[in-house]
């Protein structure tokens, strides 16, 4: 998580800080877009370096709401990247919304699978 932390920080900062992601101005989308593609660098190789450490020796059921937590924000994250692309102001929002559930849950399982830091990395 330390890694993909690192790798989220080296993005830099999202280049509209004014953006309102419930009320997205499409004039607006192309950059955004581009800003969400290193999103899913970070994130898609977040998800394989988990993965890769293979299924730990006790707390599976939270370590895979981790991996289903980092998954969704793939998904979504992808999925912001196509409305945005598209002009789906709507999709857009309803993207954003879920994301933010999703920031709570990828919260609580790091939590409960005793890797806390991992929650800094989509926040």
């Amino acid at each position: 998580c330390n890694d993909a932390k690192a790798l989220k920080d080296a993005e830099g900062p999202f280049p509209y800080q004014a953006f309102n992601p419930t009320d997205p101005d499409p004039a607006k989308f192309p950059g955004v877009a581009d800003a969400l593609m290193k999103t899913d660098v970070t994130f898609t190789t977040w998800l394989e370096d988990m993965r890769a450490l293979g299924e730990p020796p006790s707390g599976n059921e939270a370590w895979a709401a981790l991996l289903d937590a980092i998954e969704a924000h793939v998904r979504i994250n992808r999925d912001q990247i196509d409305a945005a692309r598209e002009g789906d102001t709507e999709r857009f929002a309803v993207d954003y919304y879920e994301g933010v559930a999703t920031q709570e849950a990828l919260l609580d399982a790091a939590t409960d699978a005793g890797v806390p830091e991992c929650a800094k990395v989509d926040r």
